[in-house]
């Protein structure tokens, strides 16, 4: 989108009766989806350019800081209102066919005549050449260089896994042909780029490039009138609960600007191991100023040291920390009061250690059953077994309930996000993971 034909509203200007309607709805739906508690509103600016930060753990981490950012006051919408920098392909038309790929055929097909476009009220598209899904980046191949054949286009060894998986003649299809029969299965393959040969991809860079400039400077546009720009930096969901290094749309959008940009740090906090509602949390940090000064390297550094700052130590994190101090210890049975016990004490080290924990840990009683519930979870799953009164792991390699299989363990993820959130020498200072971790880390 140009910038030049885009009229930026003022910071406080009223938003439109669709666009009120639409934040609403999406406030309705949080409210009545997610238990979601939110603290720091009051470092969010009324002044100047803002880039709001956060990290990215589900896909609906940007509906919900929306609505918390804009319904603000009893349940009414408040300026200034924040843009969005969304992935690219929220904006094709058969964005929900192809996302909510597990649902019945007949339902897909239906949902791939929805364009989303409309309903994305402030949302921009920021194109990203990382992570994404071959389908999407086939149809650029179209888009910029014509259709041509498959051949030409995927590297000898992609060409015969999918040749063979697809059942096509590799040297009489086309790229459209190919898309019209398989787009499903292809808009999965996530890291679509790496199956281009060089040739292709080369051809196809610069016009990637201008593409992305004209974005990342339409952005930059908005925060010199003053506007507050929602960005996920990471560019994609953490696979291994791990903050990633921020992609190179941070550092511009916080160096081009004409003016100072005053970024926002947002931590998002998921305990999602229970039976009912999976609990939200979004913590506010303090505003950074005068980044534009500082090199790509340390404005990466202080973006994610503020992010991480406000993540939370939750039930299921020192939950599946105490299935680490025993499992790695070759002691697979425990019981109810032994789990209790462990994660009790370690909320109230972590607690007097000044990191941030789910309040339902500092209390006993509530405490005790967020593990009851976290048991009731892991046996409906078949993740956990009981054996007389003890428990034990049935599947150690099951993978996080929100991601694709093969990402990562469960065990694995909540491990990462844990020394993720206390920092790796906190952790095993305050007895959260064993010792055999921490060795494995420093080799």
């Amino acid at each position: 989108m140009s910038s030049s034909a885009h009229q930026f509203p003022t910071r406080n200007q009223k938003p439109s009766l669709w666009a009120r309607f639409m934040w609403t709805m999406t406030d309705l739906i949080v409210r009545r989806s997610y238990p979601c508690f939110i603290t720091g509103l009051e470092h969010y600016s009324q002044t100047s350019g803002t880039l709001a930060v956060s990290n990215h753990r589900r896909d609906n981490d940007g509906p919900l800081v929306a609505s918390k950012l804009l319904l603000r006051k009893n349940g009414g919408i408040v300026a200034p209102l924040p843009s969005f920098a969304a992935r690219e392909d929220l904006f094709e038309k058969r964005f929900l066919a192809n996302y909510l790929h597990r649902w019945p055929r007949f339902l897909r097909y239906l949902l791939g005549f929805i364009y989303l476009r409309p309903f994305l009220v402030g949302t921009y598209p920021l194109q990203r050449t990382h992570g994404r899904g071959l389908a999407s980046v086939l149809h650029e191949v179209v888009d910029y260089l014509g259709d041509m054949p498959i051949a030409e286009v995927l590297r000898s060894k992609s060409l015969t896994y999918y040749a063979a998986k697809l059942k096509f003649d590799p040297n009489a299809t086309t790229v459209e042909e190919l898309l019209k029969k398989h787009e499903y299965t292809l808009w999965q393959d996530r890291y679509g780029y790496r199956h281009f040969s060089i040739k292709v991809f080369t051809r196809l860079k610069p016009f990637l490039n201008d593409l992305i400039d004209q974005q990342i400077d339409f952005f930059v546009q908005m925060l010199n009138h003053d506007q507050v720009i929602l960005l996920e930096p990471e560019g994609q969901l953490s696979l291994d609960g791990s903050l990633q290094r921020p992609r190179s749309a941070l550092y511009d959008l916080i160096t081009r600007p004409s003016k100072s940009v005053q970024v926002l740090p947002i931590s998002i906090t998921y305990d999602s191991l229970t039976t009912q509602k999976q609990r939200i949390f979004i913590d506010i940090q303090p505003e950074l100023s005068g980044l534009e000064k500082l090199s790509k390297h340390i404005i990466d550094e202080q973006v994610t040291r503020s992010v991480w700052a406000g993540c939370r130590v939750t039930g299921s994190q020192l939950a599946f920390g105490f299935l680490h101090l025993n499992y790695f210890n070759s002691k697979n049975y425990w019981s109810e009061l032994e789990m209790f016990e462990h994660v009790y004490a370690a909320a109230q080290r972590c607690h007097q250690g000044k990191i941030p924990i789910d309040p339902c840990l500092e209390n006993k009683e509530s405490c005790r059953l967020r593990i009851l519930d976290i048991l009731s979870w892991g046996r409906q799953q078949k993740f956990f077994a009981m054996e007389g009164d003890l428990l034990h792991i049935m599947n150690p390699d099951m993978p996080p309930p929100w991601l694709p299989d093969g990402s990562s363990t469960l065990l694995e993820y909540l491990r990462t996000e844990l020394l993720e959130t206390v920092g790796a020498s906190q952790a095993y200072a305050l007895r959260l993971l064993p010792d055999l971790h921490e060795a494995t880390l420093s080799s």
